[in-house]
């Protein structure tokens, strides 16, 4: 299992698009700025797509629970502001 739990600052806007015929109905991304100042792509769909670009903005600092893709980045299950 390769569950991973971030918290960081947002670096920039949140990426929001819709996307037709796919596996999912919309897609979110971010920018997160860890304590240690790594910088990690987070991924959201669907349901927590739609959270992230209607409440999240640059600056917030936020915590992910999510997963690791194979690309380094991360998948998110839960998002908490």
């Amino acid at each position: 299992m390769n569950r991973c739990f971030l918290m960081g600052i947002i670096q920039e806007e949140v990426k929001f698009k819709f996307v037709l015929n796919g596996k999912h109905d919309s897609i979110a991304n971010i920018k997160l700025k860890l304590l240690n100042n790594t910088i990690v792509k987070v991924t959201a769909y669907d349901k927590d797509a739609d959270y992230c670009y209607r409440r999240l903005s640059q600056y917030d600092l936020i915590i992910v629970d999510g997963r690791l893709n194979t690309d380094y980045s991360i998948i998110v299950e839960k998002i908490y502001k």
